[in-house]
């Protein structure tokens, strides 16, 4: 608890504040979510903005943004994928990869992990 308090999270939070590697996916995965990954899309959204975040989690979305520091907006899970740790990890390079491209990338006027490069909006 003391190292949520501080903003560092737990050992399974740290890799969801900082960013993953593979292998460190997949170790997550195996440890705390069955061996699953899951990749998801949700509506992130308050009075002042609406965008898309683009992730993926090695547990729940709901304990992946369970406090306004890890999520400073409301959200609503619009799609979560459950599957192997390389698959999910590669869909989501992939997803990310095809967003830049199609200059859809968006920088959230509040900040939390993954807001710069996770982030999209289509006009």
């Amino acid at each position: 608890p003391s190292s949520h308090l501080a903003g560092r999270g737990c050992p399974q939070c740290k890799f969801e504040l900082i960013g993953y590697t593979r292998t460190n996916f997949k170790n997550c995965c195996i440890k705390y979510n069955q061996g699953l990954g899951i990749f998801y899309i949700i509506r992130c959204f308050n009075e002042n903005e609406e965008f898309y975040k683009i992730g993926i989690t090695s547990s729940s979305i709901q304990h992946r943004y369970n406090s306004t520091s890890k999520m400073p907006y409301k959200y609503e899970i619009i799609q979560e994928i459950y599957d192997t740790p390389e698959i999910i990890y590669n869909l989501e390079t992939i997803i990310h990869r095809i967003c830049r491209n199609l200059k859809y990338q968006y920088t959230p006027l509040l900040s939390f992990g993954g807001s710069k490069m996770e982030s999209f909006k289509y006009e």
